[in-house]
């Protein structure tokens, strides 16, 4: 069987100028103290791989769903407020609707968002804690 290259067929190949920016969502709230109520704040800032906040208002981000375990639990829809309160540098915040979520334990809940500069089927995800 001859061995495929990225130049065979069936191989379609194109090349977009760009930079590539990969981004690590760091959730601002503790951990220890699970969110509660209808409406969850989520609070997040974008960082690069050196934690440097690379947050800013020309970004938008926007929520898709909540998983759990991998599962999707309930659309998500809306993007987020950015402002420069939450954290040096700025941040984001979502009010997640609790609505179709298990809650009155501690459970682990992921937040898949969308970042407007990723490119097109990129996805970030923002873990969190409900309770």
């Amino acid at each position: 069987m001859p061995r495929r290259t990225p130049t065979s067929n069936p191989y379609a190949i194109s090349y977009v100028d760009g930079t590539l920016t990969t981004y690590r969502v760091c959730l601002l709230y503790d951990p220890a103290k699970p969110a509660t109520g209808a409406t969850v704040p989520l609070k997040l800032h974008l960082s690069n791989m050196a934690g440097t906040n690379l947050s800013a208002s020309a970004i938008v981000l926007t929520a898709l769903q909540v998983e759990q375990a991998g599962a999707v639990m309930v659309p998500a829809t809306g993007t987020f407020a950015f402002s420069t309160k939450l954290t040096k540098g700025g941040g984001y915040q979502y009010n997640l609707s609790t609505e179709g979520l298990t809650t009155g334990r501690k459970l682990a809940y992921t937040l898949k968002l969308r970042v407007s500069t990723d490119v097109p089927g990129v996805y970030q995800y923002a873990p969190f804690i409900l309770r």
